[in-house]
């Protein structure tokens, strides 16, 4: 017999992974929206001082892969990151909700820096 606390536990995963689906999905929306009208339709995140670099791999002690720019192609997001001479492109599709925010607060300040320049 199949309990229905396992059909609750089911039915929670799957609302918790629509409801976590919709509000990355809202986010991604609103970096879009910050970036689309700029120029080259990205944010570069390697002139700006004072705001900490976002890591997405730590390679070893020495190296971490860090993202250089965010930009929108195809209606897409994208972030560059690069460690030396190797980049990566990685859809923000790929990245979880706190990394987004992350990434959409440092282009709120990247933004705000630029405009008291």
């Amino acid at each position: 017999m199949k309990k229905k606390s396992d059909n609750w536990k089911w039915m929670c995963d799957v609302v918790q992974t629509h409801v976590i689906d919709f509000i990355n999905s809202k986010i991604i929306n609103d970096i879009r929206e910050m970036i689309i009208d700029r120029e080259d339709s990205c944010v570069d995140f390697t002139e700006t001082r004072g705001i900490p670099f976002l890591v997405t791999e730590i390679i070893d002690d020495q190296l971490s892969e860090t993202i250089d720019y965010v930009y929108v192609k195809d209606n897409e997001v994208y972030a560059r990151a690069s460690a030396w001479d190797k980049t990566h492109d990685y859809n923000l599709n790929t990245f979880d909700m706190k990394f987004l925010i992350a990434i959409l607060e440092s282009i709120e300040k990247h933004i705000e820096q630029e405009e008291m320049a």
